[in-house]
């Protein structure tokens, strides 16, 4: 045998140091084409904990942006309707204040714009975004009016008795005392939950305002007060203190629904404020993902250059130990 026992023992140790040198090698250039320290979480090491947590914590703050930016479709379609409603309320009220009372009033004018107002409202109150009425609480998938022609029908019979004697305050009681179902509201809506969005962890963002709130019902009554009031020579009195209460509706009305515009407001600025907040935090994790699963391509670079360089040495190094070719250890 031309090889003896301890040189058998040689060859194989030095096969052993080629085959690992080999597998960094590998390692190293997979690395440099992935940009990544491993291909699998598991060969992180102590890494995969601490990766999978960061990962973990990624994904949930991207659903509480997925959620929060759902949402915003929602409150941007509630703030614009808002703001179109106090713009209707508002422009009545000016033609409404340039009347002066005790003289005859043009009432065709301003009856014509009251019933374009009032009918601009009710359909911003069965506004819908993705197919919810965004005014429809918890029940999103009811339309909140469901008859928008009946508040009209009611109060203006209301209304018009007072041309046969009825008093201006009773008038008034009897539009007051009509309920949610005479003015056309779902009668699902009273009972209807408030709409929340889970923004962060133990955190919900409640955004709900509902078609039948008050301040909707004033501008409604009031709105279709002066679409149905007539001026009688015979009731004069009668017919401004309708007037004016119709004005006061508007006025309280108008007020209010900026109130519960402002009110969103202060939910839809949370909501922006934590969207930031959210998208600052994921590039945080993103550069801590970073550190964990990426290498520093060009450190990793040279060190394959040194790698390389070793293994040239070792194969030398063993072909003048063992006169054996280097395609033996590859084989």
């Amino acid at each position: 045998m031309s090889n003896t026992v301890s040189e058998l023992g040689k060859n194989f140790y030095n096969g052993i140091i080629v085959r690992d040198l080999n597998y960094r090698l590998q390692g190293m250039m997979g690395q440099i084409s992935t940009g990544k320290k491993a291909q699998t979480f598991g060969q992180l090491g102590t890494g995969t904990t601490t990766s999978l947590s960061l990962r973990s914590r990624y994904d949930g703050l991207q659903g509480y942006l997925s959620s929060i930016n759902n949402v915003k479709l929602r409150t941007d379609s509630m703030t614009t309707a808002m703001t179109d409603m106090s713009n209707s309320t508002t422009d009545i009220l000016a033609k409404m204040n340039a009347v002066s009372e005790g003289g005859v009033p043009d009432i065709a004018v301003l009856k014509n714009a009251a019933q374009n107002a009032l009918s601009e409202i009710l359909q911003r109150i069965n506004s819908r975004v993705d197919g919810k009425y965004v005014f429809g609480a918890d029940t999103s998938d009811k339309i909140p009016l469901t008859d928008t022609s009946l508040a009209s029908t009611n109060i203006g019979l209301e209304v018009a008795n007072y041309q046969t004697g009825t008093s201006a305050a009773a008038v008034i009681t009897a539009i007051d005392a009509l309920t949610d179902a005479q003015l056309g509201f779902n009668t699902d809506l009273a009972g209807a939950g408030d709409l929340l969005v889970r923004a962060d962890d133990n955190l919900d963002i409640n955004y709900t305002v509902k078609g039948n709130e008050d301040p909707f019902k004033d501008a409604i009554k009031g709105l279709s007060m002066l679409a149905n009031l007539e001026y009688d020579e015979d009731y004069p009195d009668e017919f401004w203190t309708l007037f004016n209460e119709a004005k006061s509706r508007l006025d309280g009305g108008s007020r209010d629904i900026d109130l519960r515009n402002g009110q969103l407001g202060v939910a839809r600025n949370q909501m922006n404020n934590l969207i930031k907040s959210h998208q600052d935090l994921q590039l945080v994790i993103e550069t801590n993902i970073s550190d964990v699963e990426d290498v520093d391509v060009a450190a990793v670079s040279a060190s394959l250059q040194t790698l390389q360089f070793q293994i040239q040495a070792t194969y030398a190094t063993i072909s003048q130990v063992t006169q054996l070719s280097i395609l033996d250890y590859l084989r």
